[in-house]
């Protein structure tokens, strides 16, 4: 879980891996694992309780009150892009659903 403060925000990266390979064009041989790319402003973020915790379209969390809640995170990859042979092969868009769970704290006497 993602420990927060009441009042405390912090925003929340979210990042896909780009399985895109590297071709050399001499040997035509595919090296590399390519790199993680920053999806943040491309997701949707919901709280499943808003008296707990609050969340930005920009997945900015904020702390509301002691508790327990879920944050969703939902991402759409493009047409063919997602390496899910089905779906690449198909050239539709793959939706990826994930639960960050969050834990709000009363804040710490100063």
């Amino acid at each position: 879980a993602v420990l927060f403060y009441v009042n405390d925000t912090r925003q929340l990266t979210i990042y896909a891996m780009n399985k895109k390979p590297t071709i050399n064009i001499a040997t035509g041989i595919a090296t590399g694992s390519g790199s993680a790319v920053d999806i943040t402003t491309n997701c949707t973020y919901q709280s499943s309780n808003t008296r707990i915790a609050t969340v930005t379209s920009g997945g900015f969390v904020q702390g509301v009150a002691p508790g327990s809640a879920n944050v969703t995170v939902t991402y759409t990859a493009a047409p063919g892009s997602a390496n899910i042979s089905s779906a690449a092969q198909g050239k539709i868009p793959v939706t990826f659903t994930i639960m960050v769970p969050v834990t709000v704290l009363k804040a710490p006497m100063p």
